[in-house]
């Protein structure tokens, strides 16, 4: 019983000291976050390039790993209790972005957001003016 409560313990310290987050996606693809945070449904942070910034929900993951880097000058793991909506309508827009549909096979789409509202992201494609958010499997803002 000790141990697996010792164990329990070194799992949380593992993910709520981490810095750095590595996802393997369904996809095949890799990415990794830094200052990430940890919502109920997805993982987010700055991406490998630091100058955009991701959101990836958690039913397109095939792994994490959670890091601590020593030396990487970023903060902490965070945790938050908003939806992806209220995240991300904390950012500011007009913004340039690529999506990711939870539809198999979907392709990355570049878009233009404008604002976010009610459980939509609107953009200035003319095509497709409103996306639902439970639509999307990740999404990738310039900051």
């Amino acid at each position: 019983m000790e141990l697996q409560e010792n164990f329990s313990t070194d799992l949380r310290s593992l993910i709520t000291n981490c810095n750095l987050v590595r996802l393997q996606l369904l996809d095949g693809g890799c990415r990794e976050l830094a200052a990430p945070t940890l919502g109920r449904d997805f993982l987010a942070g700055r991406l490998e390039d630091e100058k955009t910034w991701g959101v990836f929900r958690r039913s397109i993951l095939r792994g994490v790993e959670f890091e601590t880097q020593i030396g990487l000058e970023t903060k902490p793991m965070e945790y938050t209790r908003k939806a992806i909506g209220e995240l991300l309508a904390s950012g500011q827009f007009p913004a340039l972005a690529r999506v990711g549909y939870l539809e198999p096979g979907a392709k990355l789409q570049q878009l233009r957001l404008i604002g976010i509202a009610r459980g939509f992201i609107f953009t200035d494609y003319l095509q497709n003016p409103a996306i639902p958010i439970a639509a999307l499997g990740s999404i990738e803002l310039r900051l």
